[in-house]
């Protein structure tokens, strides 16, 4: 039985409050029964924009696109589609783009409205014609609706003062009703007004965004969203907006992306602070960073922004002391948050997963698959075959036989095939050439990872190694998706032992429960314990956290 997957997708609060969402579902089931397909799951993309390309970039869209490209969805299986206008409302070419990958890759693409199916043969057909013709219409729609409401916009901006534009305002102000026949006006929430003059008084008073985030969470002053507790990113973007001391800055949409619409609008917010006092802070703060300080984009941290702590499922921090005194410690902890301030070395979880890269790309596998395409070999037969019965055919025809016809309907029938075959040959030729690329870039990375793996390689400061620790880091990046560090106690509750569980973007988890360090740092001084009885209670304890 087919499996089928159905796309859902509207951009607007009034299609939410309507129907819209059950009515395409039901109609994707009542095509499933008819077909015998199998509904194994939905993609719905509620309130995302199809002109943008948010659906594609962002959304579920984007996230179907990937499950096929990692060949996680079978070939074969049916995404359903109730309209052309659902699937994109991008520019024609990049809606086509979009199309053409998926049916590459063996997926049927099934539109309920026009009742069409769009395969890989279809796209190389004059059945193509229909969904340029729909996707150029949706396209041009989306974008006349644009620039009317930019106009409205440009309207609304020009009466800016004293009125009210949009109800999406900064977390600490509200808009509220004037009353009866009033406009509505954008109020201070007093008590979050409040913390945001102290967040700022706090920074004038030469405290760094680190230092105010720990002090809030401490104290368990209130957040303004959802979050339970503060984070240093919020509290930075608070101290650069300009929103505080009453600036509108008005935005707009360009593709995917928001950029600046015109100049900012002065006075259109109650201040919080004064422009004094937001101009102070931001002097401080270029102080600080002009004092110099480590640069993130270096191959120190090979695992940025992949750590994830295994108690509470937070970021872990990479907190570099100096001296060598490098360690991760979970961002909630070291912020105040409700979590144990748990810390490991940093070298000694770099050298448990670099223990682990052979195992993570597969070395061991990758000696294979160098023979001959008998694939491509059997495609170059078959078209070696239907041009000599093509020429066949034209010679028959020019000596005047009396099925003319029929001939000719045999030539384009033939014609037709040949044309399939040319096209899968060069679809095979290009893959076959992608994997010999990627081959010899996997053999590359092979020889630079177990360079470093073999090689004297203890001193992770070590700038000279830069270069090469980047290059390992862009690759590490694509292939694992997060390390969880997780945790052994004893019963007293003092910590043991950790190890990191590591998840690939291919789906496979990678336990790493020995202390491969050993293979490639050697340390100075071994754990001493004081009996053979203490040092059997914490592997026991180890072995049962790990279980």
């Amino acid at each position: 039985m087919p499996k089928a997957y159905l796309y859902i997708r509207y951009s607007s609060a009034e299609q939410r409050e309507g129907n819209s969402y059950d009515r395409q579902t039901e109609k994707a089931l009542k095509y499933c029964v008819s077909k015998g397909y199998e509904l194994v799951d939905k993609f719905f993309d509620d309130g995302v924009s199809g002109y943008t390309g948010a659906n594609r970039l962002t959304g579920k869209m984007g996230e179907f696109i990937s499950l096929v490209n990692q060949g996680k969805i079978e070939k074969g299986s049916v995404l359903i589609v109730e309209n052309y206008d659902r699937f994109s409302r991008e520019r024609t070419l990049t809606s086509l783009d979009t199309l053409r990958n998926l049916v590459d890759q063996g997926i049927v693409i099934h539109f309920l409205d026009q009742n069409q199916d769009m395969t890989a043969e279809k796209m190389n057909s004059f059945d193509v014609l229909f969904p340029v013709l729909h996707l150029m219409l949706s396209n041009q729609e989306s974008k006349r609706k644009s620039e009317l409401v930019g106009a409205a916009w440009a309207a609304k901006k020009k009466n800016a003062l004293g009125k009210v534009l949009t109800k999406r305002v900064p977390l600490w102000l509200e808009v509220k009703s004037g009353g009866k026949d009033k406009p509505q006006v954008i109020k201070k929430i007093p008590e979050r007004a409040k913390i945001i003059q102290r967040i700022f008084k706090m920074t004038a008073n030469q405290r760094g965004a680190v230092s105010v985030t720990t002090a809030l969470n401490k104290e368990g002053v209130p957040t303004f969203g959802k979050s339970k507790f503060w984070h240093v990113s919020y509290v930075k973007k608070i101290l650069r907006n300009a929103a505080t001391y009453g600036v509108y800055q008005p935005y707009k949409r360009s593709g995917s992306k928001r950029i600046k619409d015109g100049e900012p609008i002065e006075n259109y917010f109650p201040p919080i602070v004064t422009k004094e006092e937001f101009l102070a802070v931001q002097t401080h703060k270029q102080d600080r960073k002009d004092k110099g300080g480590r640069g993130t984009n270096t191959g120190k941290n090979l695992f940025s922004s992949l750590v994830l702590c295994g108690k509470c499922g937070g970021k872990m921090s990479f907190a570099d002391k100096g001296s060598g005194c490098v360690y991760y410690v979970c961002h909630k902890a070291r912020n105040g948050g409700d979590c144990a301030y748990l810390s490991i070395r940093y070298k000694d979880l770099e050298a448990r997963i670099l223990a682990k890269v052979p195992e993570m790309f597969g070395f061991k596998k990758q000696e294979a698959d160098q023979n001959e395409d008998t694939e491509l070999l059997a495609l170059r037969n078959k078209l070696f075959e239907a041009r000599a019965t093509m020429k066949n055919l034209i010679d028959l025809a020019e000596q005047g036989g009396t099925e003319i016809p029929e001939i000719r309907d045999r030539i384009k029938a033939r014609r037709r095939e040949q044309e399939k075959l040319e096209a899968d040959i060069n679809r095979r030729v290009g893959l076959t050439e992608r994997q010999r690329v990627e081959t010899a870039n996997r053999n590359e990375l092979k020889k630079n990872i177990l360079q470093i793996l073999e090689g004297d390689f203890k001193g992770i400061m070590a700038g000279k190694e830069d270069s090469e620790r980047l290059r390992l880091k862009h690759h590490l990046a694509k292939i694992i998706k997060n390390i969880e560090i997780h945790y052994a106690h004893l019963q007293t509750g003092e910590k043991v032992g950790w190890w990191p569980k590591i998840y690939l973007n291919s789906g496979e988890e990678i336990n790493v429960l020995g202390s491969p360090e050993r293979e490639i740092y050697k340390r100075d001084n071994d754990e001493i314990y004081q009996n053979e009885e203490e040092k059997n209670e914490r592997e026991r304890a180890i072995n049962n956290a790990q279980r």
